[in-house]
């Protein structure tokens, strides 16, 4: 039987104060997420790590993801002292950095940020003595970190490469790619000019 024009089929219409509620709860569970050593703060807008986490999670987490956030400092983080794993994609991270004393962490990824200068992120003397268990970065699409596929200039992508082999000795991977024998003893060799 057709509907006339002016009247509402209530039938059909949610409830819109249960819709909302339902709304609220879903982000609030969105807000972030602790499973298994796993931390995931993504899409909330920080623009530094909040202290209620650190309080809250930070002696029992390993993995840290902040991506899709605004975070422009690392203010904080010298709470998570278990830390192995950072993911600071798509920040407002700029360089200088400091690294608080982070032993454990092994992977940092910090794609898609504002990073100019990766001399002003990575000084040798601090990541040995702050990071000395960090083998794997990837600093893809930030403005100071050539890119091969990308800028097709390969020479530039190779000093990169070395540069932050000199910088970061243990490294194993830098963005996708393995570091080769070649690579880590040119870094050491050429990797500070």
């Amino acid at each position: 039987r057709p509907e006339r024009p002016n009247q509402r089929n209530t039938e059909r219409e949610p409830n819109c104060a249960f819709a909302t509620k339902m709304a609220d709860f879903g982000k609030e569970m969105e807000e972030h997420k602790f499973e298994n050593g796993q931390l995931s703060i993504v899409g909330q807008d920080l623009e530094e790590i909040p202290l209620s986490f650190c309080d809250k999670y930070g002696s029992n987490t390993k993995r840290l993801d902040l991506s899709w956030n605004n975070i422009s400092t690392l203010k904080n983080l010298e709470k998570f002292p278990n830390l192995e794993e950072l993911i600071l994609d798509n920040n407002d991270l700029t360089s200088p950095l400091t690294f608080p004393k982070l032993p454990k962490l092994h992977t940092l990824w910090m794609n898609k940020n504002q990073i100019n200068d990766v001399g002003a992120v990575f000084d040798k003397k601090v990541v040995a003595k702050n990071l000395p268990s960090l083998n794997y970065v990837s600093l893809l699409n930030n403005p100071g970190c050539p890119n091969e596929l990308i800028q097709k200039d390969y020479e530039d992508y190779k000093r990169y490469r070395y540069f932050l082999l000199n910088r970061i000795p243990k490294l194993i991977f830098l963005d996708s790619n393995k570091v080769t024998p070649e690579e880590r003893a040119e870094g050491q060799r050429i990797g500070h000019l």
